[in-house]
């Protein structure tokens, strides 16, 4: 019985459905393999989430006088449209 075809994307993945081709039947590899495909998904999900928040932690660290709230100011003026304002905001 031919299954589906399931790409998986990293290393780790392709050598557990490696795996699971070779000893389980295929009505239940194929279960098995989609669920690893969803776990697959989830986990690069994951990872890419806790290594771009931890990009943005160290970044946050070198820089600290970039990030501080900064006060604004908003200047409204009159245009040219009638009802429409100009809107400039500079810092205090």
């Amino acid at each position: 019985m031919k299954l589906p075809a399931v790409r998986f994307r990293l290393s780790e993945f392709k050598k557990i459905a490696r795996w699971v081709m070779r000893n389980c039947p295929p009505p239940i590899a194929w279960l098995i393999l989609g669920y690893l495909y969803g776990l697959e998904t989830r986990y690069i999900d994951w990872k890419t989430k806790l290594t771009v928040d931890q990009a943005i932690k160290d970044w946050e660290a070198q820089c600290p006088d970039f990030i501080e709230d900064r006060e604004v100011e908003i200047i409204e003026t009159e245009s040219e449209v009638e009802g429409l304002s100009n809107f400039e905001i500079k810092p205090k």
